[in-house]
């Protein structure tokens, strides 16, 4: 039940950033649309059980605006939910909204990412283990590549969300 619901809200932040009106195209080019894939890895500790570990796929999606050459803002959402029948210690899904600033080249390559998103997750297996919401730092790095008018990219980023480490790496596009 979780997994649908959080399908049909990922769905609806897709096509809302798909089918947004161009009109800031018209004021400014400098505002673009970002769409990404992610696998997912999690470590969460148990005391003296020690650390349990898992993994699971996640999608972004999200509108920027670059300030100057070498600055960017982002606004994204991300959707995360455990991989098919893997046999983990605990499977982790969740919901998230947040800013990013991205220190990058003028012309593509290395970047660095900061930000802060607020979530709300939930980690379980055969039995909830924990679940909770709040607000926490990401950060991360990356690649990005210009081909021919579109810009790709290549990121790893980090964020805790309380009892979970997480660490993504991700593809995507901007738009």
């Amino acid at each position: 039940m979780f997994k649908g619901i959080m399908l049909r809200v990922l769905m609806a932040l897709a096509l809302s950033v798909i089918g947004a009106p161009n009109w800031a195209q018209d004021v400014d080019s400098s505002i673009y649309k970002t769409m990404a894939i992610k696998l997912g890895f999690y470590r969460m500790d148990q005391g003296e059980e020690g650390w349990h570990v898992s993994s699971g796929e996640a999608v972004s999606v999200g509108v920027g605006i670059e300030l100057l050459p070498i600055l960017a803002v982002e606004v994204n959402a991300s959707a995360w939910y455990p991989r098919g029948n893997d046999e983990y210690d605990f499977n982790f899904a969740g919901l998230s909204i947040g800013t990013n600033a991205l220190l990058q080249l003028p012309s593509g390559g290395p970047y660095a990412k900061f930000g802060r998103h607020c979530w709300s997750a939930n980690a379980f297996h055969a039995v909830n283990i924990w679940d909770g919401s709040g607000c926490s730092n990401t950060i991360g790095g990356g690649l990005l590549f210009n081909d021919n008018g579109s810009i790709y990219f290549v990121e790893g980023s980090r964020i805790r969300f309380k009892r979970v480490d997480s660490w993504f790496l991700s593809a995507g596009v901007r738009f």
